[in-house]
């Protein structure tokens, strides 16, 4: 098939839109209804930066003895963040999360839920950048599963002082407005192409010998009717759902 890339996008966007929507709405039937659980992708990181900032200057006001404070339940906790400082060599040297458990070994080939080596990553990054981030999958303490987060890391000397946050699905309201984006976009999209007298693709026989979506190859032949004569009359616009346009490609 010879689909513009302008379209192509436009069926990306509403695949995505889609996806995202059902992702949204399993996760609202599904996310416990706490204040940690709910928090904002937005808010957390910024809380996160707070933290970051607070134990940075801790650690530069009194160095070393720093350490055992990043490593208690104390004023370095805050709800699901905490802070862990690594050195350049990857050693982890303090921790007031689970990883507290392998403070003193070298976690420099540590590898994500994935498989990723996110440490070697943040060593890496440290090389060349005095402060910056890391995106790996981690266990969130707060609903046992395995999340998204996100690391701000700034370097002192030879320490890498971090804090990490994990990062908000889509809330339903954010899916469904990406997904009226995506909408406006295919339409907009196809009324450009009937403007300029373009084709619009025909549906593929594998398609149709598989079945669509009732309507839809009466939506494409009046597609295809208005195509054949946009040169010669004004452009008209056609209603055609997100999921048609989506089984076209």
């Amino acid at each position: 098939m010879n689909i513009g890339s302008g379209l192509m996008k436009c069926l990306a966007y509403v695949v995505l839109g889609c996806a995202l929507t059902q992702i949204a709405a399993f996760g609202a039937d599904q996310a416990a209804p706490t204040a940690n659980a709910t928090a904002s992708a937005e808010d957390a990181g910024l809380r996160a930066q707070v933290l970051l900032k607070r134990a940075v200057a801790h650690y530069q006001d009194i160095k070393h003895p720093a350490l055992a404070d990043f490593t208690s339940k104390g004023e370095f906790v805050d709800r699901e963040l905490y802070v862990y400082v690594v050195s350049t060599a990857g050693v982890l040297l303090a921790s007031g999360g689970p990883s507290s458990s392998v403070i003193g070994r070298n976690v420099a080939d540590q590898q994500d839920a994935l498989g990723k080596p996110f440490f070697r990553e943040l060593l890496t990054n440290a090389q060349t950048n005095e402060s910056g981030t890391v995106e790996y999958q981690w266990l969130n303490p707060v609903d046992n599963k395995v999340e998204r987060k996100v690391a701000q890391f700034q370097k002192i000397g030879d320490r890498i002082i971090v804090v990490g946050y994990y990062v908000a699905h889509a809330t339903p309201e954010q899916a469904q407005a990406l997904l009226a984006r995506a909408v406006d976009a295919v339409r907009a999209n196809q009324d450009q192409q009937l403007g300029q007298g373009q084709r619009i693709p025909r549906r593929p026989r594998s398609l149709a010998r598989r079945g669509s979506v009732a309507g839809e190859g009466a939506a494409l032949d009046r597609a295809r009717s208005l195509s054949r004569s946009a040169s010669s009359k004004r452009p008209r616009h056609i209603r055609c759902s997100a999921h048609q346009w989506w089984a076209v490609a």
